[in-house]
């Protein structure tokens, strides 16, 4: 939790006007030789999954398609789609979830560094 705060600068993170405190929220865990390697937060609400952060700690080795794919299939059974939001600038996400077939919804230019929101 605290490398979290430290790599997000808090452990609650708002989405669509919403507070998740992410220590009480469901997270799958990539773990291998007692290391981890990555971890899924997420949220199920009206048959909705949200994917509140995915962070893999070691690139490119399929940490984030695994975690993902067992997002999937536990979504499978209560949701009804799988979304998440994710900044303009995160090219490497943006380019993770098109590779891995997430479809976009719908893009909203936020203002520059500096701006009013």
């Amino acid at each position: 939790m605290e490398g979290i705060k430290r790599e997000w600068g808090s452990d609650i993170i708002l989405s669509k006007g919403k507070v998740h405190r992410i220590i009480e929220l469901p997270w799958l865990i990539a773990v291998s030789e007692g290391e981890i390697l990555g971890f899924l937060i997420y949220s199920i609400e009206k048959a909705e999954c949200e994917i509140v952060l995915l962070e893999s700690l070691v690139k490119n080795i399929g940490v984030g398609s695994k975690l993902l794919k067992e997002l999937t299939s536990i979504a499978k059974k209560e949701c009804q789609r799988i979304f998440l939001i994710t900044t303009n600038d995160n090219i490497d996400a943006m380019k993770f979830y098109q590779k891995m077939g997430l479809k976009w919804l719908l893009f909203i230019k936020m203002p520059s560094k500096g701006q009013d929101v």
